[in-house]
């Protein structure tokens, strides 16, 4: 009898060892692609070049890794986003135009890896 109480608790023992590390390999897995976005989003360096009275924005790359831009902010309200759209990708160096139907105050974008860059106070 008491052999048996060992081994049934020898095995839900090693059961609950077997779940606890499949959850810690998906909480390491979730953390290192969390940090991976973090680090991408500390290289994101977008400049805005110039923001004319008809709401047409050019936005510079000076950074060293591509933007993606999903969302656009005027005076917090938005005024442009990705969805049904492509999404617009700055690569290095380079210069966009963005069609935004005023111009405001301030200017901020949201880039695809959830970082939020202003770029006009």
């Amino acid at each position: 009898m008491v052999a048996l109480a060992l081994a049934v608790t020898i095995a839900l023992s090693f059961a609950a060892y077997i779940i606890g590390q499949r959850g810690l390999s998906a909480q390491q897995a979730a953390i290192s692609s969390q940090a991976e976005n973090i680090r991408t989003a500390q290289m994101e360096r977008l400049s805005l070049v110039y923001w004319d009275f008809a709401g047409r924005a050019w936005i510079q790359n000076i950074g060293d890794t591509p933007v993606t831009i999903v969302r656009v902010y005027v005076n917090d309200q938005e005024v442009w986003q990705s969805s049904g759209r492509q999404p617009m990708t700055i690569q290095p160096g380079a210069t966009a135009r963005l069609d935004l139907p005023y111009r405001g105050r301030v200017l901020a974008v949201e880039t695809s890896t959830g970082n939020i860059l202003v770029l006009r106070r």
